[in-house]
C-alpha cells in the first residue's frame, strides 16, 4: 500500500497526571547510519533510567483500499539492555504494534485514547539483534525487519500505533501493504485480480472466464487466491470450439493449422492492366480489373511478396472500362506503385 515517513507521525508521552500529548519530547528524529553506512533518519525513544514508561507514535491515517487484511512491515533498532550502565530492570527490549480502524480521519491528539481497547493490539515486536555501546560509539545500529499482519478490517481506513515501555530503540521504517493475485490465464479461462482473504489461511474463490473461441467443460472454472496472494486449487477448465486448437500454453484458441501472429506486417500489392489505346492518364492508372491482395507477414522486414504463412487475400475486383485479356495484367512488385504511362 505505502511506506510510512517518520515524519508522518504524532506522539504522546507519560506524565504524572497519565497520557497528555507533548511536542514529541520523548520520541525524537534523529540521524544515523544503516549497516551499510547509508545515512537515515529515525525516530529514537530512550529512557530506561526512568520507571513506568508509555510513550505511543502513530501513522497518519491510511486507506483501506478494499483489503480485507493488512501486513505491517518494520525496521528498527533495540538497544541491549544488559550493555547500558546502572540500568534498571525496567529496562525492555521490546515495543507492542496497534491498531485502530476508523470511516474517516477523526484522531487527534487526544482521540482515540492512548490505550489498549479501543486500541487493538497486534504483536509484541523482539529484535532478532540488539546493539551495544560500541555500536553505537559509531552510530551504526542493527537493523531488525520483522512483518505481522491482522485481520478483517472492514472499515474506510485504519492507524496504527507503537508503544513503547521502558526500552532504547529507533523506529526506522514502517511499510503497510496488502496482497493479491495478479490476472492470470489458467485451463483456458481468464481470472482477473483477487484480493487474498481476510485471514491468513483464507482461500478466496475466484471465477473463471473462458478465453475467446473456448467453452466450459466439466464444472464450472474457479481459481482459489490464498493469503500470500498465490493462486490455487484450479477447479474445471474450458476447452477450445471445434475448429479451433490451444495454442502459447493454452492462453489463445486459434483456428487449427493457422499461426497466430503476434508482430503483422501488412502489405498491398496492386494488379493492373494497361490500356494501351486510353487517352486519358486516370484511364493508365485505373485499369478495368483491378485486384488488390492484403498479405500478413510475421516478419515485418521480409519481401512483400515473399510467401507467408498464413496469407489472407483480400480481392477487390471492379469494372471499370472492358474486360482485359489474361497477356494485359502484370503484376506490381512493389506496395502502391504506380501504372506506368
Amino acid at each position: 500500500m505505502q511506506n510510512m515517513r517518520m515524519s508522518q507521525y504524532i506522539c504522546v508521552t507519560n506524565q504524572r497526571d497519565g497520557l497528555v500529548p507533548t511536542d514529541c519530547l520523548q520520541w525524537e528524529e534523529v540521524s544515523g547510519y544503516d549497516e551499510h553506512m547509508n545515512t537515515i533518519r529515525t525516530y529514537q525513544v530512550c529512557n530506561v533510567f526512568d520507571a513506568n514508561q508509555n510513550n505511543w507514535v502513530r501513522t497518519k491515517y491510511i486507506r483501506r483500499r478494499g483489503a480485507q487484511r493488512i501486513h505491517v512491515e518494520m525496521k528498527f533498532s533495540v538497544r541491549d539492555c544488559s550493555s547500558i550502565p546502572r540500568v534498571p530492570g525496567s529496562c525492555k527490549e521490546t515495543f507492542n504494534l496497534y491498531y485502530y480502524e476508523s470511516e474517516t480521519d477523526t484522531a487527534t491528539k487526544v482521540f482515540p485514547p492512548w490505550m489498549e481497547n479501543p486500541w487493538i493490539k497486534v504483536d509484541t515486536i523482539a529484535a532478532d539483534e540488539s546493539f551495544s555501546q560500541v555500536d553505537l560509539g559509531g552510530r551504526v545500529m542493527k537493523i531488525n525487519t520483522e512483518v505481522r499482519s491482522f485481520g478483517p478490517v472492514s472499515r474506510n481506513g485504519f492507524y496504527l500505533a507503537f508503544q513503547d515501555y521502558g526500552g532504547c530503540m529507533s523506529l526506522i521504517a514502517v511499510r503497510v501493504f496488502y496482497r493479491k493475485c495478479p490476472r492470470t490465464i489458467r485451463n483456458g479461462a481468464i481470472f482477473q485480480e483477487t484480493l487474498s482473504g481476510a485471514e491468513s489461511t483464507s482461500l478466496v474463490a475466484a471465477r473463471g472466464v473462458c478465453v475467446p473461441n473456448a467453452e466450459e467443460v466439466d464444472v464450472p472454472i474457479k481459481l482459489y487466491c490464498n493469503g500470500d496472494g498465490e493462486w490455487m486449487v484450479p477447479i474445471g477448465r474450458c476447452m477450445c470450439k471445434a475448429g479451433h486448437e490451444a495454442v502459447e500454453n493454452g492462453t489463445v484458441c486459434g483456428g487449427k493449422g493457422l499461426q497466430p501472429l503476434k508482430h503483422v506486417h501488412v502489405g498491398i500489392v496492386a494488379m493492373y492492366n494497361r490500356q494501351p489505346h486510353s487517352q486519358s492518364p486516370c484511364k493508365l492508372a485505373l485499369s478495368q480489373h483491378v485486384s488488390l491482395s492484403i498479405v500478413s507477414y510475421p516478419n515485418p522486414s521480409a519481401p512483400l511478396l515473399q510467401p507467408a504463412s498464413p496469407v489472407i487475400q483480400l480481392a477487390l475486383q471492379q469494372e471499370l472500362l472492358s474486360r482485359p485479356t489474361a497477356a494485359s495484367v502484370p503484376t506490381a512488385t512493389t506496395a502502391f506503385r504506380q501504372a506506368p504511362r
